[in-house]
């Protein structure tokens, strides 16, 4: 992970988000305001977050279900910062995809140290290049998230060939997860705003009505 950390807060009382802010700012961080679940998947389908904090008692939707959601979309840690800290409630967003829960009120140094650890435990993903391909040195140098990873790996492999919606599902989510063309689109999003914003010459190219391939440009494969 490279520059300063950008995290999505999903907060609606303005009081815990002056706090927030200003904690985050203090850490080194980055931030934009979602005070609604739906204003929270609309900035997640816009930028790619570090980490998202999340309070559970929302006004349109409850916290839970928009965990659910996220977690067919994205691999972005979850920190959940909420009022509702029982045990049920914590195990509850832990077994949705949460990957921290800390209760309100919270120590600034406790949520920073918390915030720290799930970006650790993360980690940059760094994109795989065949040791005689002519740009490895520049495909190396983009960091992707672990699907994000998982996908660019699948289409490079498969060189000219178009993958299949029904493949990439297959392979990045595996038989038993429930998953659509949607969730590869969204998917298919990241990595394309990733490539571009890092400066690559890959490019992932629509077949329309089929699925995928990857545009190699400045080395291998090709149009």
């Amino acid at each position: 992970m490279t520059g300063q950390p950008h995290l999505l807060l999903v907060e609606d009382d303005p009081a815990t988000l002056h706090v927030l802010e200003a904690t985050l700012e203090y850490g080194g961080f980055g931030s934009d305001v979602a005070p609604t679940a739906l204003e929270a998947l609309q900035r997640v389908g816009q930028r790619d977050y570090d980490a998202i904090l999340l309070d559970l008692g929302l006004p349109d939707v409850d916290g839970a279900h928009l965990i659910k959601t996220l977690r067919t979309q994205s691999d972005v840690p979850i920190v959940v910062v909420s009022g509702r800290g029982t045990e049920q409630d914590k195990i509850a967003a832990l077994d949705l995809g949460a990957d921290d829960f800390i209760a309100k009120p919270f120590l600034p140094g406790e949520l920073l140290a918390r915030i720290r650890a799930v970006l650790r435990r993360r980690g940059p993903y760094v994109m795989a290049a065949p040791g005689n391909h002519p740009r490895s040195r520049e495909a190396a140098d983009v960091k992707l998230a672990r699907l994000e990873g998982k996908l660019f790996n699948l289409l490079e492999q498969r060189g000219d060939e178009v993958v299949s919606y029904e493949q990439i599902i297959e392979e990045i989510w595996g038989k038993e997860k429930e998953r659509g063309q949607s969730h590869v689109r969204v998917l298919v999003g990241q990595l394309r705003r990733k490539l571009e914003s890092q400066g690559s010459r890959d490019r992932i190219k629509s077949v329309r009505g089929s699925g995928y391939k990857l545009i190699r440009r400045g080395g291998g494969g090709g149009h």
